[in-house]
């Protein structure tokens, strides 16, 4: 049997998600901090992951432009998710291994011999 916490807490969080998915940021974010203080630590988990999401698409444009290597790869890759704009992520990533410096780890070595 399901903790009937857990089931209003899931209620809070598919409204929240609804939503998310309508881009009414602002109000995802106050119903998904509802959701933290719910007894699923999964749930939350997912809350405070959206949270960040709504933060970030609540910014102004020019505070989301990516300048580092890592963060033009999680703008590809969060592009690819969203299933839009596949040239466009493609170009995020590409750009992101252009600024990515190589280290010891990417860099070819010859092999040794024994």
């Amino acid at each position: 049997m399901v903790d009937p916490r857990v089931q209003a807490q899931l209620k809070l969080y598919d409204e929240a998600l609804a939503l998310f998915h309508q881009q009414k940021f602002s109000r995802a974010k106050q119903e998904l901090e509802k959701v933290l203080e719910g007894p699923s630590k999964e749930l939350s988990d997912r809350a405070r992951m959206h949270i960040k999401i709504a933060e970030q698409r609540m910014k102004p444009a020019t505070e989301q432009n990516p300048r580092t290597a890592d963060e033009h790869y999680q703008r590809g890759v969060a592009m690819m998710n969203v299933g839009r704009w596949m040239m466009r992520a493609r170009a995020w990533i590409k750009h992101a291994k252009q600024l990515r410096k190589p280290t010891i780890f990417t860099m070819r070595s010859p092999p040794l011999t024994v």
